[in-house]
C-alpha cells in the first residue's frame, strides 16, 4: 500500500458513515446536495494528494496488523463475542436500535428522539439492517460481527499511519512499534501505591481512577471502554501530524466531529499548534499569502458550512444540553482548586504523563508541540463536561496519541545496538518506565478474562436495556432529546 492508497482508504473510512448519517436522517431535499457536497469535498482533498505515491506497506504485512486487531477487538467487546465493559450496557441498546428502528431513531410516540454521537455505529447498523428479514436479534448479531470488523479496519488504519510515520525497519521493530503503541499508558500502578487507593481501583478492576478526581485512559482503556469515541480521533490525530499544509486542517476536525466532540476539543488544540507552526513558518519563508490561501481552500470552506451546521444542530438537540443539565457545557471545577488536590494533580500529571516528558525533551525540546502538549495535559483536568470527568478522559485523547507516538520512536531508536551503547542508562529506565505502564491495559485484559473465566454468558455481560424505547426520558438524557420537533432545531427543519 502507497501512501496515496492509505490517505484515500483513511478518508473514505471517515467520510462514509457521514454520508450514510446525511442520507439515513436528513430530509431528502437537504441530504442530496450535502451528500455531493462531500463528494467534492473528497475529490479535492484526493486531488492534493495525487502525485504523494510513497511506499508505506505491503498486503501481507496489512493482513497480519489487521489480524492481530481483530483478536484484539473480540477482546475489547466488540461485536459481542467476549465480556463488554459497563459502558456497553447502554450503548448496546443504542446501537441495536439504530439496526431495528427506522432513521431518525424516534421513541415512545415520536416524544423522544435519538441524540448521540454515533458515527462509528452506522456502517455496522446499515449492513444488520439487511438482515432485518429474517428477524431482529439475527440483524442485530450480523451488524456486531461487521462493527468487530469496521472496527478493527480502523484501528488497522491507525497503525498503519503510525508505520508511515516511524517507518520502522525490521520485524522487530515492527512488533515494537505495534506493541508499545496500542500498550502505551501512564503509570497508573504507581499512583495507586502513593495515593493509595488500591481497594476501589481493586473493587472496580480499573486502576485507571487511582486520582480519584482525575483520569487518562490508556489506548487500550480507550478501546475496551469507548471505541466510539477514539477510533477515528487517532486516526485523525496521526494524519494531523503528517500534514504539511492547512488544505484540509478544517475536513479534518469536522470529520472527526460524529466521532465525538470532546475529542475534537484535544484535537482543535494539536491543529492550532501545528496551524501556527506553519503560520511562522509561511512568515520565515514570506509565504503568508499562500498559508491564507490554503486555509480557505475550497474544502475547508464547504466542510466549515455543510458538516458543521449539521451536527451542530444535531448534538444541540440533547436533552442534557437543552435542559441546561449540570456539566453540560465546559466548566472549570471549582472543588479541584484546595491545596491538597492540586498537589494530586500535580502528581496525577507527572505519573501519566510528565515522566514521559523527561525522555523526550533531549529530542524534542526545539519542537513548540512538545511544550503546548505537555501544558495542555496540564490544564485540561481542571475542566469538566458530562456527568464525571468525561472532558478530561476524551479530551485528553489527541495529546496522549501524540506522545505516545513520540515515546514508541524513542523506544524503536534506543532498543538499536548502537543507540542502546551509548544510551544505556536511559534506554533501561524508559523500558522499565514503559513496562510498570502495562499494568493498566493487563488490568483491562485480566478483567475480561476473569468473567469469561466465572460466568457462561460473556456476550450477554452488558446487554439487559436491550432498548431505549419506553425508558424515563431523566434515565437516557444523555441520549436522547425530548419532543423533537418542537423543542429541536435539527429534527424540527432538517430530519425526516
Amino acid at each position: 500500500m502507497r501512501n496515496k492508497e492509505l490517505k484515500y482508504l483513511s478518508y473514505l473510512y471517515i467520510a462514509l458513515p457521514i454520508i450514510l448519517f446525511v442520507i439515513g436522517f436528513l430530509k431528502l431535499y437537504i441530504s442530496i446536495p450535502i451528500t455531493v457536497i462531500i463528494f467534492i469535498i473528497l475529490y479535492k482533498v484526493f486531488s492534493v494528494s495525487i502525485n504523494d505515491d510513497e511506499f508505506v506497506i505491503d498486503y501481507k504485512n496489512i493482513a497480519i496488523i489487521f489480524s492481530i486487531t481483530v483478536i484484539l477487538c473480540i477482546f475489547a467487546g466488540h461485536g459481542k463475542f467476549f465480556y463488554q465493559s459497563d459502558d456497553y450496557i447502554i450503548r448496546n441498546a443504542v446501537f441495536r436500535d439504530l439496526v431495528t428502528k427506522n432513521w431518525p431513531v424516534y421513541y415512545s410516540n415520536n416524544s423522544m428522539a435519538l441524540t448521540y454521537y454515533i458515527g462509528q455505529w452506522i456502517v455496522p447498523a446499515c449492513i444488520g439492517k439487511i438482515f432485518l428479514f429474517l428477524n431482529p436479534e439475527t440483524a442485530f448479531m450480523k451488524a456486531n460481527l461487521s462493527l468487530l470488523l469496521w472496527n478493527a479496519l480502523g484501528v488497522t488504519i491507525c497503525l498503519l499511519w503510525l508505520i508511515k510515520i516511524i517507518k520502522p525497519n525490521t520485524k522487530g521493530d515492527w512488533f515494537l512499534c505495534v506493541f508499545a503503541f496500542l500498550f502505551f499508558s501512564g503509570l497508573d500502578l504507581i499512583g495507586m501505591l502513593i495515593i493509595q487507593t488500591y481497594p476501589v481501583c481493586i473493587v472496580r478492576q480499573h486502576i485507571e481512577w487511582w486520582g480519584i478526581f482525575f483520569q487518562f485512559s490508556s489506548m487500550i482503556t480507550q478501546l475496551f471502554w469507548v471505541f466510539n469515541q477514539c477510533i477515528v480521533p487517532w486516526i485523525v490525530t496521526l494524519m494531523v501530524l503528517e500534514e504539511k499544509k492547512v488544505n484540509n486542517y478544517i475536513v479534518l476536525i469536522l470529520f472527526a466531529v460524529p466521532y465525538g466532540p470532546i475529542p475534537c476539543v484535544g484535537l482543535a488544540l494539536i491543529l492550532a499548534f501545528k496551524g501556527i507552526e506553519l503560520l511562522i513558518n509561511s512568515i520565515k519563508n514570506k509565504e503568508i499569502k499562500q498559508f491564507i490561501k490554503n486555509v480557505f481552500s475550497l474544502q475547508n470552506i464547504l466542510t466549515f458550512f455543510t458538516i458543521l451546521p449539521v451536527y451542530f444542530l444535531y448534538y444541540t438537540a440533547n436533552s442534557s444540553v437543552q435542559g441546561g443539565a449540570e456539566g453540560s457545557i465546559i466548566y472549570v471545577i471549582d472543588g479541584l482548586f484546595t491545596p491538597t488536590r492540586i498537589i494530586i494533580e500535580l502528581l496525577f500529571w507527572f505519573v501519566e504523563v510528565g515522566i514521559y516528558g523527561i525522555f523526550l525533551y533531549k529530542k524534542h525540546k526545539k519542537d513548540i508541540l512538545y511544550y503546548l502538549v505537555f501544558i495542555s495535559l496540564l490544564i485540561i483536568p481542571f475542566f469538566g463536561i458530562g456527568y464525571e470527568f468525561d472532558f478530561s478522559m476524551r479530551a485528553s485523547i489527541p495529546c496522549l496519541v501524540v506522545i505516545d507516538v513520540w515515546v514508541v520512536e524513542l523506544l524503536i531508536e534506543l532498543t538499536k545496538k548502537e543507540s542502546f551503547k551509548n544510551n544505556t542508562l536511559t534506554a533501561i529506565l524508559l523500558l522499565i518506565v514503559f513496562w510498570i505502564g502495562t499494568f493498566t491495559p493487563l488490568f483491562e485484559f485480566y478483567r475480561g478474562i476473569n468473567y469469561a473465566v466465572n460466568h457462561y454468558d460473556i456476550n450477554e455481560s452488558a446487554d439487559p436495556i436491550v432498548t431505549l424505547e419506553g425508558k424515563p426520558e431523566d434515565t437516557i438524557t444523555n441520549f436522547v432529546v425530548k419532543n423533537p420537533q418542537k423543542s429541536s432545531s435539527f429534527y424540527k427543519y432538517l430530519a425526516k
